[in-house]
């Protein structure tokens, strides 16, 4: 795949993550390449549990990143793909995996 400079300048964010977003969309179908940021995000969450082996810093982390997609997925206009929607189950994930573990907390 050639890169052509003139989008690399005018829009470089999209162009350089457009392989990876392409693929995502060929696999899954169209308007489903934002897909790909679950990659990179259940990474950076499994590397700050096996990092602090605390479920607090992980489940924020859930929280946070996962409403900042859904609320950006939004934003831009991009509701019709759903992808919305996956981000907002990430994120009631990481809310109940954190009200999960402050009921299962043992108390010592």
């Amino acid at each position: 795949m050639a890169v052509n400079g003139t989008n690399l300048i005018t829009d470089p964010f999209n162009t350089s993550y457009s392989p990876w977003t392409n693929l995502f969309s060929d696999l899954l179908g169209d308007g489903y390449g934002l897909a790909f940021w679950f990659v990179p995000i259940i990474a950076i969450t499994l590397a700050i549990y096996i990092k602090t082996q605390d479920y607090i810093p992980t489940t924020l982390f859930m929280v946070s990143s996962g409403a900042l997609l859904a609320t950006g997925n939004l934003f831009i206009g991009n509701a019709g793909s759903n992808m919305w929607i996956a981000f907002v189950i990430f994120t009631a994930l990481g809310v109940a995996g954190m009200f999960i573990g402050l009921l299962l907390q043992r108390r010592g």
